[in-house]
């Protein structure tokens, strides 16, 4: 009989952003492992569960892995303003880089999440083995952006369960196949029940209309300079049939940064799932093969 997958502990953990101390809530998997370390960071209005499927295969091969929820996702606290912003989420990742406490910390990030550690991932002194990114461009296309932001619910709370399954189904509509039990899985770690018994999306209203997801609206900054900047080996992973990380800037980035490698993965769109097996190997493959790489160079260096 196979063995039980392992399941997440519960971590939470204070941020400090917007001039208080926000409890963050994270999925810690593998606890007790004692191999490298990963963080995975999640995309715009979903949560750290929606990493579950990479995060399990990672612990099962030895990996202790954070997956947290930004400020205002999932059940983490939501900001007292509302102003969502860069630092907020930089900020948490800060936090949990400290939290893991390794020199060579292993980062995987989505979509939004992937934006923040992009920019980050180029600054010195910051513990990185390696970085992957999923789906995430140097600059979101103009017409996918207005295409996904399209997709994006015009409520966030329901009395109705079918409208609240509709409009999780719209939200992740680009990302590929899924199963029933997939999607039933979705729908468990979006959404939660209220008081007084409606269903609602596991996030701020707020975030529609946070500062950061504005400024996207209005027009992208390009952070071709932050790509270049990163010395760490990266995996750049990008869905077959993505118009948020087009074939064209895949291709681009990889030509910009010589220490990058590109995956495509086919039938997926913005983000990836990466639930399928799939997809999931040969991220985990790749990641085995970095943490080695930085466990030799930190011997190499005395560390």
């Amino acid at each position: 009989m196979p063995p039980e997958p392992p399941r997440p502990q519960t971590r939470v953990v204070p941020v400090y952003c917007s001039d208080a101390l926000h409890p963050v809530h994270c999925a810690v998997w593998g606890a007790a492992n004692t191999g490298p370390t990963a963080i995975i960071l999640h995309g715009f209005l979903q949560n750290g569960r929606e990493c579950d499927h990479l995060a399990a295969a990672l612990a099962a091969a030895g990996w202790r892995v954070f997956c947290p929820d930004f400020p205002g996702h999932g059940r983490s606290a939501w900001l007292r303003d509302g102003e969502y912003r860069f630092t907020t989420y930089a900020a948490t990742i800060a936090t949990m880089l400290a939290v893991a406490d390794r020199p060579d910390i292993h980062l995987v990030a989505r979509s939004m999440g992937g934006v923040v550690a992009m920019r980050m991932a180029g600054q010195a002194g910051i513990p990185l083995g390696s970085l992957t990114l999923v789906d995430v461009a140097v600059q979101w296309p103009p017409d996918a952006v207005a295409y996904h932001s399209s997709l994006l619910p015009k409520e966030m709370e329901f009395a109705n369960p079918m409208a609240a399954a509709e409009a999780v189904r719209l939200l992740v509509s680009d990302r590929g196949p899924i199963s029933f039990k997939g999607m039933r899985e979705v729908l468990e770690y979006s959404m939660t029940r209220t008081r007084d018994g409606r269903i609602r999306f596991r996030c701020d209203p707020r975030l529609r209309t946070s500062i950061r997801f504005l400024d996207m609206q209005r027009g992208d900054k390009d952070r071709s300079d932050s790509w270049r900047a990163i010395e760490v080996p990266t995996l750049l992973v990008r869905g077959g049939r993505s118009i948020m990380l087009t074939a064209d800037t895949a291709d681009r980035m990889i030509a910009m940064n010589p220490r990058a490698e590109l995956l495509t993965l086919a039938d997926a769109g913005h983000p990836p799932w990466l639930r399928r097996p799939a997809e999931v190997a040969p991220i985990v493959a790749w990641l085995g093969r970095q943490a080695l790489a930085a466990r030799q160079r930190l011997r190499a260096g005395g560390v």
